[in-house]
């Protein structure tokens, strides 16, 4: 009796102890210009219990007649399978510019104060999508996409398997998968890079 007591308290430890622990996975990428590296990036995801947390850092470097800076960090939560919060911060020799979009009294509050760009227009539907799950996830069925960086929904084109587009602020960027599995992107923010995944 003691003996099958003590399996039974250890299951459950077990159980309540795997419910708690986090998992986490993070990927390295490439950013390259006209095939030339200029930095890199960082993503995390980490999930704990029905929460799911991403993480991007990025750090680019380049010479475009003036040298170029930028460091961007977004943090993006999910409970469930909708998006709570994602903060954005990029620092550049522009200076720092913040982005967040928030789930409060039903809707989101967005706050957007970017280069020449601000917004803080509400979004009133559900978001099941950020641009960093992209990095983890193909869009199989997805439409719309938070355009983290202007708090707006951003929509997503399936050109062909494997192949997407999404559209925001008049830019299209290009998203490429093999076997489900992120491989590169192609994205406009004043200039035209990609994101390579690492092999």
């Amino acid at each position: 009796m003691r003996l099958i007591l003590s399996i039974l308290f250890f299951f459950i430890f077990s159980c309540v102890r795997s419910q708690s622990e986090s998992i986490s996975k993070t990927k390295y990428f490439d950013i390259t210009l006209a095939g030339v590296k200029i930095g890199e990036l960082k993503a995390t995801r980490t999930v704990k219990d029905t929460t799911t947390i991403y993480l991007l850092d990025s750090n680019v470097h380049f010479w475009l007649i003036l040298s170029v800076a930028l460091h961007h960090h977004i943090e993006t939560v999910y409970r469930g399978k909708n998006l709570f919060s994602s903060i954005s911060v990029s620092e550049s020799s522009n200076g720092t510019f913040t982005s967040s979009v928030i789930w409060k009294g039903g809707h989101y509050q967005t706050s957007v104060n970017s280069y020449k760009y601000k917004n803080s227009d509400s979004i009133y539907e559900p978001v099941e999508c950020s641009i960093a799950r992209f990095y983890f996830d193909e869009p199989v069925n997805i439409r719309k996409t938070l355009a983290d960086a202007y708090g707006i929904l951003a929509a997503v084109k399936k050109v062909k398997p494997g192949n997407y587009e999404v559209e925001g602020q008049g830019n299209i960027n290009k998203y490429f998968y093999e076997n489900g599995e992120f491989v590169r992107a192609s994205i406009f923010s004043k200039v035209r890079y990609e994101v390579v995944a690492r092999k």
